[in-house]
């Protein structure tokens, strides 16, 4: 897998599901607000276009209001953005299968 850097290599050039390197913030429990203490996980996001019907309060923080941008998605984080992003590789099924198991359909 090979990472690509938002600040230098930029973002994807086309849409779809891509593993994330994402930075979050931490919640303050007290003031229910995000604080500033930084975290790191890797998980997948969404890139689409901002103006997609049904995009309406997915997009991060801090993405551009048009153009292709990074989305949250249920459970997110406070605060999400996205360091770094990977393609995702389609991983084959193993050559040889429990005898009488069928791969489903897609």
């Amino acid at each position: 897998m090979k990472w690509n850097y938002v600040d230098t290599d930029g973002n994807p050039k086309k849409e779809g599901v891509y593993w994330a390197t994402i930075i979050y913030h931490g919640w303050d429990r007290e003031k229910q607000k995000p604080n500033d203490d930084k975290y790191v996980m890797i998980d997948t996001r969404y890139f689409c276009n901002a103006k997609e019907k049904d995009l309406d309060g997915w997009k991060m923080e801090d993405e551009p209001d048009d153009g292709l941008v990074w989305t949250e998605e249920t459970g997110s984080m406070p605060k999400e953005s996205v360091w770094a992003w990977a393609e995702i590789e389609e991983t084959p099924f193993p050559n040889r299968l429990p005898e009488g198991v069928t791969k489903c359909q897609d």
